[in-house]
């Protein structure tokens, strides 16, 4: 009895087992793609490096974010308007953005992230033209909305011609920076009202 009760668990379980060695399948094939590997032992290798880049691009990253609120601080102090800053930002934005996407093409890491997620997204394109699309303007929007126009740029460089692909770059950067320019004067007014609330 005890035999026939451990084959008929042993029965149950196959089926499972069967299901998990396919979404382990599926997972390292997403992997691979994500990391343009061609096996495991690449993928860990791969996302070991990629993981310390990110780590790092992430640290420096709201580290500009905390310098932007320094930056216009001080331009609001000195008696800048709202579009000498804006300028001022925008062509700052665009030089970083410039230098990120250099240094992820020249160190071969994609330490953004948006390299692996393109390889995915035209993945996804080869199975469904309409998960891909809805996939694209999804990350699109992510990309201009916060993680950055060095991502949107290495995400969408290969699906524009080149020329319109450096229009976007730029109006986009500037439509970015002017929502940016006017959180940054607004949190900057917050911070200075409460600080004399507070004071007082």
């Amino acid at each position: 009895m005890s035999a026939m009760n451990w084959l008929n668990g042993w029965m149950k379980s196959v089926p499972q087992t069967i299901a998990a060695h396919r979404y382990y399948q599926k997972i390292s094939l997403i992997l691979e793609i994500f990391f343009n590997a061609e096996n495991n032992k690449e993928v860990a290798k791969k996302s070991a490096s990629v993981a310390v880049g990110y780590a790092v691009y992430s640290y420096l990253d709201w580290k500009i974010v905390a310098l932007g609120f320094v930056l216009v601080d001080f331009m609001l102090d000195s008696g800048f308007g709202f579009w000498a800053i804006f300028l001022f930002m925008w062509l700052v934005g665009m030089l970083l953005y410039v230098l990120i996407i250099i240094a992820s093409d020249r160190s071969g890491r994609d330490f953004t992230l948006a390299g692996g997620q393109r390889r995915l997204v035209n993945k996804l394109f080869v199975r469904s033209k309409v998960l891909g699309i809805i996939a694209e303007v999804l990350m699109g929007i992510t990309h201009v909305a916060w993680t950055g126009m060095a991502q949107f740029h290495i995400f969408f460089r290969d699906r524009f011609p080149r020329p319109l692909s450096y229009l976007l770059f730029i109006v986009l950067s500037g439509t970015q920076m002017y929502i940016w320019v006017h959180v940054y004067i607004r949190g900057i007014n917050v911070i200075k009202y409460l600080w004399q609330f507070l004071a007082t």
